[in-house]
């Protein structure tokens, strides 16, 4: 009896030891704490609103100017209701709170994935372009699209988290051809899935 009881206590310390292990691994992770939303489409302009779909912004700009950088300065959500192209280098400089970029937001999911050679709704670059990433970026519930056959993708800086949610989905002309990563020193990848 004593030995089945020294078993239980044993297996329920190990199952409190795990979910501990767990909850700390999920505290770590970047979340969105501001509300504030910047819309961004191909079809749109900077001198848009960028408050809702219907008047997104065309570019994510800079920290002061007038695409949706502009808007979510503080950190907050990016969402891309049309095309979100990144024509030339790009870097996400550091805020002082996350990013979210997502082309789902208020139920209502904008992902197009058609036609199959250039998607209605996704994240392009340009050939060969990288967004540096020197802050927390979270990438999810959107569509990254390799128009070209040179590969695109992201360099994480130190002290910033790019995080790959599981609902990203890679597509492109060649099969063969994905976004590259590439993670310096002191920066962080956390890849929730996607495909």
């Amino acid at each position: 009896m004593k030995k089945i009881l020294l078993f239980l206590v044993a297996a329920l310390l190990f199952s409190a030891l795990s979910v501990v292990a767990f909850a700390d691994e999920a505290a770590d992770l970047p979340y969105i704490t501001r509300s504030a939303v910047a819309f961004v489409s191909y079809g749109g302009h900077d001198d848009l609103s960028g408050a809702h779909a219907g008047q997104p912004k065309y570019s994510l700009g800079t920290l002061d100017s007038s695409g949706a950088l502009g808007l979510v300065f503080k950190g907050g959500t990016i969402v891309a209701s049309g095309k979100l192209f990144l024509s030339a280098n790009y870097v996400m400089p550091k805020l002082p709170a996350p990013i979210l970029i997502t082309s789902k937001f208020a139920g209502v999911d904008y992902r197009d994935a058609t036609p199959a050679t250039n998607p209605a709704v996704a994240m392009k670059m340009g050939e060969g372009v990288f967004m540096t990433v020197q802050s927390d970026v979270i990438l999810d519930n959107i569509i990254f699209f390799q128009q070209y056959t040179t590969p695109t993708g992201f360099i994480v800086e130190d002290g910033a988290t790019l995080v790959i949610g599981k609902n990203v989905k890679n597509m492109g002309y060649d099969s063969d051809c994905k976004a590259k990563i590439i993670v310096n020193e002191g920066g962080r990848l956390i890849v929730g899935g996607g495909s």
